[in-house]
């Protein structure tokens, strides 16, 4: 019963997000973790937090502006052609260069949810925050065999919608 209580617990927190990131991280801490996975690292498996921590290094060079870093993160496990990756990666820095006037300065970001959908696809979504608003980044994994690559990566200012 202990343990049901624990884990329907967890599943809330996971689903409203707990304003004191302590105590959720605690709960995911004391609980075994499921298919959709609480922002704390604590509950996150191996293979997971290994794809949380390539997309937190992606995050924090955004946070800090430098689109250039992000994308050399993101080269290394995303397999597109070479120009497409080139015009990507400058189409991203000059939007977001863009975002600058309209929601003020990039303020940090946070985790929103690491989602194992399969066996073969794990969903990983985060905020960048800014100073009048929050875009939301969205990067699709798949596994084919051993290892995990982005087979889709999109931001926009949709907070409302799916995660």
């Amino acid at each position: 019963m202990k343990k049901a209580l624990v884990m329907m617990a967890l599943a809330i927190a996971c689903l409203i997000g707990c304003k004191d990131k302590n105590a959720q991280n605690a709960l995911c801490a004391s609980a075994k973790p499921c298919g959709s996975i609480c922002a704390g690292p604590a509950a996150l498996l191996p293979e997971e937090a290994a794809i949380a921590s390539e997309c937190d290094k992606v995050m924090d060079a955004l946070a800090k502006n430098n689109v250039l870093d992000a994308f050399s993160y993101m080269e290394k496990i995303f397999p597109l052609p070479g120009e497409e990756f080139a015009e990507l990666r400058e189409k991203t820095a000059k939007m977001l260069d863009s975002t600058l006037t309209r929601y003020g300065k990039i303020i940090g970001y946070e985790r929103v949810a690491v989602t194992k959908k399969s066996d073969s696809i794990l969903a990983s979504t985060y905020i960048l925050k800014m100073e009048n608003c929050a875009l939301r980044w969205r990067f699709v994994f798949y596994k084919p065999n051993d290892k995990w690559i982005i087979t889709d990566m999109r931001w926009d200012n949709n907070l409302g919608e799916d995660w």
